[in-house]
């Protein structure tokens, strides 16, 4: 007779066991941060600024991971963790490669690689470690200022007065600014 209500206290505590680890699982928020970058132009420059939005309605953002990776090895650029929890955050950061990875471009300036972004936020999902959401893009930087070639200019320019000039660039600009002197 005492076996058999030891037995039954033992199933008792067991099933609440389970209950509560039921509850816990569906309880817990599984949607990952999202990631949102605008896009990236063809060419980037080291002193593009790049904003990133992390956004994650649930539990909020825990902490952000930006990655340059060239030719297989991984440059970090900005690892933080945030204090507050916050549903959406901006991250800004530029792509910075260190001169390891722009002596790697063959001396040419411009390099290929991967940009990746990491966020995780405070779900106690993964044993407390939060949900992770990822984000990768393939980018080009061009260390290399364009070359410009004047193919034209005013002959006689007074002082205070204007001029035109024409030019042909290395390379496609987006906008450009000529200074003579």
């Amino acid at each position: 007779m005492q076996k058999r209500k030891l037995l039954m206290a033992y199933a008792v505590v067991m099933l609440l066991l389970i209950c509560l680890g039921i509850a816990y699982i569906i309880s817990m928020e599984h949607d990952a941060p999202e990631i949102v970058v605008p896009p990236l132009p063809a060419y980037l420059t080291a002193d593009y600024e790049i904003d990133a939005l992390l956004f994650d309605p649930g539990s909020g953002i825990k902490s952000v991971e930006v990655a340059l990776e060239i030719s297989g090895k991984t440059y970090p650029l900005i690892t933080e963790e945030f204090a507050e929890r916050q549903n959406s955050r901006h991250v800004k950061f530029r792509l910075l490669p260190p001169d390891e990875a722009l002596a790697a471009g063959e001396n040419t300036g411009n390099l290929e690689g991967t940009l990746h972004i990491k966020a995780t936020d405070y779900s106690t999902a993964n044993w407390g470690g939060g949900n992770s959401g990822r984000f990768s893009a393939p980018v080009r930087l061009d260390a290399d200022p364009p070359q410009a070639e004047i193919t034209g200019l005013s002959r006689q320019i007074r002082l205070g007065g204007s001029a035109a000039v024409s030019f042909r660039a290395s390379e496609p600009l987006q906008s450009a600014v000529l200074c003579l002197g």
